[in-house]
């Protein structure tokens, strides 16, 4: 399982939503576009009006107002997804030794 690259799918973020996310807020609430995300996806791309790549989200389709939590702003996104387990363990690491 070495070369698995988790399922995800570009979707498109409110323009609020890219606006807050590019300075950095954590996720997106529901709103009419997030709204109709898919509940199928483990991991969603969000993209602005000009389908450029704004972040790489966790899909969390069951909380009643946030449906996506950022997980990285770094481009190229694909290249998160390849090293979310990677950076999860890190994360995990320095949440121990904090």
């Amino acid at each position: 399982m070495a070369n698995y690259v988790p399922r995800f799918r570009r979707v498109p973020l409110h323009p609020e939503a890219s606006k807050q996310i590019k300075k950095g807020h954590p996720w997106v609430t529901v709103d009419s576009i997030s709204a109709r995300y898919p509940s199928d996806a483990t991991f969603l791309v969000g993209i602005d009006h000009n389908k450029k790549d704004l972040a790489l989200m966790l899909h969390d389709p069951e909380h009643p107002t946030v449906k996506a939590r950022v997980w990285s702003t770094r481009v190229p996104i694909a290249n998160q997804v390849e090293l979310f387990k990677q950076e999860m363990e890190q994360r995990v690491d320095a949440a121990i030794n904090k």
